[in-house]
């Protein structure tokens, strides 16, 4: 397990580094008639790979990208966003919480909140991250980062100060940047509204939030088996079909946020609609009406949609990036016989080589949550050559935030237009 203790921020450096690897292209968002000013855009999920968990806290069965940073943290925020301009590293600004404090030798951790606001009126506080910490301490087994020796376990005690600041007291010294890298970036505050063991429970009588650290382990044990039947996974039975997906849209649970993003649409192929959270307090909020996440099951199918028009942010699959490029802020040429209008008879080259685009500005591990408007260098396609031209993303969509894919996936591509969201993970 010990490659998944960092994954959260991983996932984090999602859209600055995936941007790099992936062949991110970006077209105009969609515009109502007559408007100026995009109402809508639309983004393609990998092949076959769309989003299949809401519940932040997960096995390894669902601890992927696509659930992650491409889902989860646009409406739920980690404690700490990592992704900072075209580095994966901690970025303050988008965090929910300032720079840990180290003190006692690298012994003690001292954490103070920022002013965010769940969309259920309830404010971040320090009981959440307690709420998250219980939680872990019950359920290690089930938590798909968790590494012995590592946290919870490297956790002595937990005192929560003020309803803005906690102290972790912990069981040895610590290398700041690793704890801070490795184990805060685990974090995930939840809301005292999921702190429940049924349908319609008061808000904290599930009794997880609001004690000790690792002293309510029976309780968080009946929270974390209820909200993940709620999520469609059952802890006794974790090959069984997950038939929740249909009702994440709907489930009151998953309507309480602190992204800046909010569910409307979510169906078993992974299509995913989100509008603004009217709530969201935090940085880079979304500047347009709705954003949609579109399933494909082949990368033909996405690049058809991507170069007819139906994509707003696609990929450019791996086997038509055929040329490299000398400088990150121009793509190279690229199978332009494929991207004549339509599509090409001519047989595609294969190539290893990556096509690089200028990296956007990381927006927030505001994930597809909120981000900021980034600039990206984008090849285009056009009749003999490919051009180069530059987009903004669309702010408020999603972060820039995602783990380095394999060089087999496919990779997006931009097609002009101004403004963007993404997607951590990372």
């Amino acid at each position: 397990m010990q490659r998944f203790r960092g994954i959260r921020r991983m996932v984090s450096a999602g859209l600055a580094v995936g941007a790099l690897t992936m062949g991110l292209v970006a077209a105009a968002p969609a515009v109502t008639s007559g408007a100026s000013t995009p109402t809508t855009a639309t983004w393609a999920e990998l092949p076959s790979d769309p989003p299949n968990y809401i519940f932040p806290f997960m096995s390894l069965a669902f601890f992927s990208v696509s659930n992650i940073n491409q889902f989860q943290e646009l409406m739920y925020r980690p404690l700490y966003w990592f992704g900072n301009g075209s580095t994966p590293n901690l970025n303050p600004s988008l965090s929910l919480a300032e720079n840990p404090v180290y003190s006692d030798g690298n012994t003690t951790v001292t954490i103070d909140l920022k002013p965010y606001k769940w969309s259920n009126g309830e404010t971040v506080t320090a009981e959440d991250v307690m709420f998250w910490m219980n939680m872990l301490h019950s359920e290690k087994s089930n938590w798909a980062a968790y590494s012995a020796g590592t946290l919870p376990d490297d956790v002595k005690s937990i005192v929560v100060n003020s309803p803005t600041q906690l102290t972790m007291n912990l069981t040895g010294a610590v290398n700041s940047y690793w704890f801070t890298y490795n184990e805060l970036s685990q974090i995930t505050p939840l809301p005292i509204a999921w702190d429940i063991t049924a349908t319609g429970g008061a808000p904290g009588s599930g009794g997880c939030a609001n004690a000790p650290f690792g002293t309510v382990d029976t309780q968080c044990a009946a929270v974390y088996t209820f909200l993940s039947k709620q999520a469609g996974y059952d802890p006794a039975n974790p090959t069984a079909t997950n038939n929740s997906l249909s009702t994440y849209a709907s489930n009151p649970i998953w309507q309480v946020v602190d992204g800046p993003w909010k569910l409307t649409h979510f169906d078993a192929s992974g299509d995913v609609t989100m509008v603004p959270n009217s709530s969201y307090s935090g940085p880079v909020k979304p500047t347009i009406k709705q954003f949609q996440e579109l399933p494909y099951t082949t990368d033909d199918a996405e690049f058809n949609a991507l170069v007819g028009g139906k994509l707003d942010v696609g990929y450019l699959p791996f086997q038509d990036v055929t040329q490299p490029t000398t400088n990150s802020q121009k793509a190279g040429a690229n199978n332009s016989t494929r991207c004549t209008a339509g599509r090409s008879t001519t047989s595609r080259t294969t190539s290893t080589r990556r096509l690089t685009a200028a990296t956007p500005a990381r927006s927030s591990r505001s994930s597809t949550s909120a981000r900021p408007s980034s600039t990206w260098s984008t090849s285009r396609c056009t009749s003999r050559r490919s051009t180069r031209a530059t987009a903004s993303a669309p702010t408020g969509l999603s972060r820039s935030s995602r783990p380095t894919r394999s060089p087999r996936r496919p990779r997006r591509t931009t097609r002009t237009r101004t403004t963007r969201p993404r997607p951590s993970r990372c």
